[in-house]
Protein backbone atom coordinates (compact mmCIF):
# COMPACT_ATOMS: atom_id res chain seq x y z
CA UNK A 1 0.00 0.00 0.00
CA UNK A 2 2.57 2.17 1.01
CA UNK A 3 4.51 1.54 -2.44
CA UNK A 4 1.11 2.46 -4.51
CA UNK A 5 0.97 5.78 -2.22
CA UNK A 6 4.95 6.35 -2.72
CA UNK A 7 3.94 5.69 -6.38
CA UNK A 8 0.66 7.46 -7.27
CA UNK A 9 2.81 10.45 -5.44
CA UNK A 10 5.67 10.29 -7.75
CA UNK A 11 3.50 9.86 -11.17
CA UNK A 12 1.61 13.16 -9.69
CA UNK A 13 4.81 15.22 -8.79
CA UNK A 14 6.66 14.04 -12.13
CA UNK A 15 2.85 14.95 -14.28
CA UNK A 16 3.03 17.96 -12.56
CA UNK A 17 6.74 19.13 -13.43
CA UNK A 18 6.08 17.88 -16.90
CA UNK A 19 3.02 19.90 -17.32
CA UNK A 20 4.66 22.62 -16.07
CA UNK A 21 7.99 22.67 -17.98
CA UNK A 22 5.77 21.94 -21.24
CA UNK A 23 4.29 25.61 -20.55
CA UNK A 24 7.20 27.20 -20.85
CA UNK A 25 8.30 26.35 -24.48
CA UNK A 26 7.02 29.01 -26.58
CA UNK A 27 6.17 29.38 -30.14
CA UNK A 28 6.14 33.35 -32.51
CA UNK A 29 4.80 33.89 -35.77
CA UNK A 30 5.38 37.51 -38.18
CA UNK A 31 2.92 39.87 -38.80
CA UNK A 32 3.88 41.30 -42.26
CA UNK A 33 3.06 44.68 -42.95
CA UNK A 34 2.73 46.77 -46.13
CA UNK A 35 3.02 50.47 -47.03
CA UNK A 36 2.34 51.52 -50.70
CA UNK A 37 3.66 54.98 -51.52
CA UNK A 38 1.06 57.61 -51.43
CA UNK A 39 0.81 61.45 -52.47
CA UNK A 40 -2.19 63.40 -52.19
CA UNK A 41 -2.54 67.13 -52.63
CA UNK A 42 -5.16 69.59 -51.97
CA UNK A 43 -5.55 73.29 -52.14
CA UNK A 44 -8.38 75.22 -50.28
CA UNK A 45 -11.60 74.69 -51.83
CA UNK A 46 -13.37 77.65 -50.88
CA UNK A 47 -10.21 79.88 -50.95
CA UNK A 48 -9.49 82.30 -53.85
CA UNK A 49 -7.00 84.52 -54.25
CA UNK A 50 -8.34 88.64 -56.00
CA UNK A 51 -6.35 91.28 -56.65
CA UNK A 52 -8.07 94.66 -56.90
CA UNK A 53 -6.09 96.87 -59.03
CA UNK A 54 -6.53 99.80 -58.01
CA UNK A 55 -4.57 103.41 -60.32
CA UNK A 56 -2.52 105.26 -58.44
CA UNK A 57 -3.40 107.87 -55.93
CA UNK A 58 -1.26 110.55 -57.35
CA UNK A 59 -0.08 111.64 -60.80
CA UNK A 60 3.26 110.53 -61.98
CA UNK A 61 3.02 107.22 -60.31
CA UNK A 62 1.44 103.90 -61.12
CA UNK A 63 -0.15 100.62 -59.81
CA UNK A 64 3.03 98.64 -57.63
CA UNK A 65 3.11 95.19 -56.74
CA UNK A 66 0.01 93.55 -54.84
CA UNK A 67 0.54 90.29 -52.66
CA UNK A 68 -2.21 88.13 -51.07
CA UNK A 69 -1.67 84.41 -49.11
CA UNK A 70 -5.10 83.43 -48.45
CA UNK A 71 -4.33 79.58 -49.97
CA UNK A 72 -2.99 76.59 -48.14
CA UNK A 73 -1.51 73.86 -49.78
CA UNK A 74 -2.46 70.60 -47.59
CA UNK A 75 -0.47 67.35 -48.66
CA UNK A 76 0.22 64.05 -47.48
CA UNK A 77 2.84 61.97 -48.61
CA UNK A 78 4.39 58.15 -47.67
CA UNK A 79 7.59 58.25 -49.87
CA UNK A 80 9.76 55.11 -50.71
CA UNK A 81 13.17 54.30 -49.41
CA UNK A 82 15.73 56.92 -51.41
CA UNK A 83 12.76 58.84 -52.76
CA UNK A 84 11.35 62.23 -52.47
CA UNK A 85 7.99 64.24 -53.69
CA UNK A 86 8.17 67.82 -55.88
CA UNK A 87 4.84 70.08 -55.71
CA UNK A 88 5.07 71.84 -58.87
CA UNK A 89 2.54 74.73 -60.01
CA UNK A 90 1.72 76.26 -63.76
CA UNK A 91 -0.88 78.94 -64.86
CA UNK A 92 -3.36 78.34 -67.63
CA UNK A 93 -2.31 80.93 -70.97
CA UNK A 94 -4.15 84.18 -70.26
CA UNK A 95 -4.47 87.58 -72.17
CA UNK A 96 -3.40 89.26 -68.65
CA UNK A 97 -0.24 87.40 -69.17
CA UNK A 98 1.15 90.51 -71.39
CA UNK A 99 0.27 93.11 -68.46
CA UNK A 100 0.78 91.22 -65.28
CA UNK A 101 3.47 88.43 -64.00
CA UNK A 102 2.11 86.22 -61.55
CA UNK A 103 4.55 84.95 -58.79
CA UNK A 104 4.02 82.57 -56.25
CA UNK A 105 6.38 81.71 -52.91
CA UNK A 106 5.85 78.11 -50.82
CA UNK A 107 6.26 79.82 -47.07
CA UNK A 108 9.09 77.70 -45.29
CA UNK A 109 7.20 77.11 -42.58
CA UNK A 110 4.18 73.89 -42.52
CA UNK A 111 1.97 72.95 -40.08
CA UNK A 112 2.39 68.79 -39.41
CA UNK A 113 5.07 66.33 -39.30
CA UNK A 114 7.60 64.55 -41.16
CA UNK A 115 9.78 65.47 -43.77
CA UNK A 116 7.84 68.71 -45.10
CA UNK A 117 10.12 69.43 -47.95
CA UNK A 118 11.55 73.35 -48.97
CA UNK A 119 9.92 76.14 -50.36
CA UNK A 120 11.95 77.27 -53.34
CA UNK A 121 11.80 80.71 -53.21
CA UNK A 122 9.72 83.14 -55.40
CA UNK A 123 8.59 81.46 -58.56
CA UNK A 124 7.53 83.66 -61.18
CA UNK A 125 4.90 81.38 -62.96
CA UNK A 126 4.04 80.27 -66.53
CA UNK A 127 2.58 77.59 -68.54
CA UNK A 128 5.57 75.11 -67.82
CA UNK A 129 4.98 73.66 -64.45
CA UNK A 130 7.91 74.68 -61.90
CA UNK A 131 8.69 73.57 -58.52
CA UNK A 132 7.18 75.43 -55.76
CA UNK A 133 8.40 72.61 -53.04
CA UNK A 134 10.85 69.62 -53.37
CA UNK A 135 12.44 67.35 -50.48
CA UNK A 136 9.10 65.72 -49.42
CA UNK A 137 9.57 62.80 -47.55
CA UNK A 138 6.59 61.13 -45.29
CA UNK A 139 4.76 64.11 -44.02
CA UNK A 140 1.31 65.41 -43.47
CA UNK A 141 0.17 68.88 -43.30
CA UNK A 142 -2.67 68.42 -41.68
CA UNK A 143 -6.41 68.83 -43.06
CA UNK A 144 -8.19 72.17 -40.73
CA UNK A 145 -8.50 75.10 -42.26
CA UNK A 146 -5.53 77.07 -40.27
CA UNK A 147 -3.21 73.97 -41.53
CA UNK A 148 -0.89 73.83 -44.29
CA UNK A 149 1.86 75.44 -46.30
CA UNK A 150 0.96 79.15 -46.61
CA UNK A 151 1.42 80.14 -50.58
CA UNK A 152 1.85 83.58 -51.47
CA UNK A 153 1.05 85.06 -54.52
CA UNK A 154 2.24 88.04 -55.92
CA UNK A 155 0.88 90.41 -58.97
CA UNK A 156 3.86 92.77 -60.54
CA UNK A 157 2.98 95.23 -63.54
CA UNK A 158 5.38 94.10 -66.13
CA UNK A 159 3.76 96.28 -69.50
CA UNK A 160 2.04 99.41 -68.15
CA UNK A 161 0.49 99.68 -72.00
CA UNK A 162 -1.20 96.67 -71.61
CA UNK A 163 -3.50 97.04 -68.94
CA UNK A 164 -6.80 98.58 -70.07
CA UNK A 165 -9.55 99.37 -66.86
CA UNK A 166 -12.69 96.89 -66.40
CA UNK A 167 -10.24 93.55 -67.37
CA UNK A 168 -12.25 90.79 -65.41
CA UNK A 169 -9.58 87.96 -66.60
CA UNK A 170 -7.35 86.38 -64.63
CA UNK A 171 -4.84 83.33 -64.10
CA UNK A 172 -6.13 80.22 -63.44
CA UNK A 173 -3.14 78.19 -60.83
CA UNK A 174 -2.46 74.41 -61.07
CA UNK A 175 -0.47 72.38 -58.74
CA UNK A 176 0.45 68.82 -58.97
CA UNK A 177 2.73 66.16 -56.79
CA UNK A 178 5.44 64.25 -57.92
CA UNK A 179 8.52 61.73 -56.88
Amino acid sequence: MVVRIVGFLFLTIYGCVFSWAQSLESDNHLIDISVPQVSLLSADDEAFVHFDVHGPTEAGLFVTTLHDSTIKLKYSTVAGSNSSYSVFARIDPSPLAQAFRLNLEASNYSTGEGLLGNSQGIIQLSTSWQPVVTDIGTCYTGSDPSAGRQMMSSLEVISTSSIQAGNQDGFKVFYTITD
